[in-house]
């Protein structure tokens, strides 16, 4: 309910005849050739985060569910820039350092994932941070990167869990929302029309305003 009163959440519209009344959304899961999946139901976390006391509620239930879980003092790293702000209040309630990882991307090859700023402190275990899990791969790619670092990931915690799975190599998703989301790839026939018609944000979150 707080995702939705925060406006950080599109649904896509159906109408009476069954029909698709807005846009499918691109997220960043990708079929074999590279060609983003699209999805009726997106969130964008970015407008929950500007709400202080609704973040605190997710940075309070995950700082305790990591506590739990890890039974160990860690660093929270968080994977990429829109997840910053959720490690951050996650961090205030703890006590626990961070970390920032980034994504260096290239045409010819998977991501990367380096550590930014300074090392992890303490040889401490990781606490992953996204705040919208999307994509099992991207994150397990980030979790084996880390790995070769002498770096080891204990758990990923996410404000909102929308790939189906609990955990990559082990390693446990801690979501405080679990809302699985169908993804379609652009020739299937349940989408095909509206993709055909153009009917697909690739860029959710400059069209936000147009598509909520």
């Amino acid at each position: 309910k707080m995702i939705e009163e925060a406006g950080a959440v599109y649904q896509c519209p159906i109408g009476a005849d069954g029909q698709r009344k807005g846009k499918l959304v691109a997220g960043l899961q990708f079929d074999a050739q590279l060609a983003p999946l699209v999805v009726e139901r997106y969130y964008n976390f970015a407008r929950f985060a500007q709400y202080p006391q609704r973040l605190g509620a997710f940075g309070r239930f995950l700082t305790h569910e990591c506590s739990i879980a890890i039974k160990t003092d860690f660093c929270l790293a968080s994977l990429g820039p829109s997840s910053i702000s959720l490690a951050t209040v996650m961090s205030q309630m703890s006590g626990m350092p961070t970390i920032d990882i980034s994504i260096v991307t290239s045409m010819k090859k998977p991501p990367e994932f380096k550590i930014e700023r300074h090392k992890r402190p303490d040889n401490l275990p990781l606490v992953l941070v996204v705040d919208v899990l999307e994509n099992t791969d991207l994150v397990q790619k980030c979790c084996r990167d880390l790995e070769r670092t002498d770096s080891v990931v204990s758990a990923i915690a996410c404000a909102i869990n929308t790939s189906g799975g609990e955990s990559v190599d082990g390693v446990p998703f801690i979501a405080g929302i679990q809302d699985q989301v169908i993804t379609y790839n652009a020739t299937d026939p349940v989408v095909q029309w509206d993709v055909f018609q153009g009917r697909v944000s690739y860029t959710p979150f400059q069209d936000w305003d147009v598509l909520v």
